[in-house]
């Protein structure tokens, strides 16, 4: 049955399927809204992102902050907290995205290059500039 307060189920591509409170996840996500009292789904396929990005998604929702985030995950939660328009999530994860570039230092290649890949793909798949400018700023903190 659908409605507000069913056990919403969300479909990882691989894994388990995850059952969560409709209730929850709508008063987080005005697009998970739309799909229950809007479209009426009773579920839905998340293929797109890893089960261990959706389960932090969940949590997140459930707890009002952003927790076990990391950088496996992170592109996946991120790119949740842009699509489904949840401010308060994408506000955490351009924090957490800050502290990331904070921790690195002009010898740490590998580090920055991750940062690199993180920020070039919310700019070409999500088209946000904000992971960049953050990088750029960093590198210009760095260089003095």
């Amino acid at each position: 049955s659908s409605g507000i307060n069913a056990e919403w189920p969300l479909r990882p591509g691989e894994g388990k399927e995850l059952r969560t409170s409709s209730l929850i996840l709508s008063f987080n996500s005005p697009v998970i809204d739309n799909l229950i009292t809007g479209l009426e789904l009773t579920s839905l396929d998340m293929d797109d992102f890893e089960e261990p990005a959706i389960q932090c998604f969940i949590v997140a929702s459930y707890v009002g902050e952003l927790e076990d985030i990391n950088k496996d995950i992170f592109r996946d939660v991120n790119k949740m907290a842009h699509v489904f328009d949840v401010a308060w999530l994408v506000e955490r994860c351009l924090e957490y995205f800050k502290r990331l570039s904070k921790a690195v230092s002009g010898e740490k290649h590998e580090e920055l290059s991750y940062l690199f890949e993180e920020a070039r793909f919310v700019l070409d798949i999500l088209n946000k500039r904000n992971l960049i400018e953050v990088i750029f700023r960093r590198i210009n903190e760095i260089n003095g």
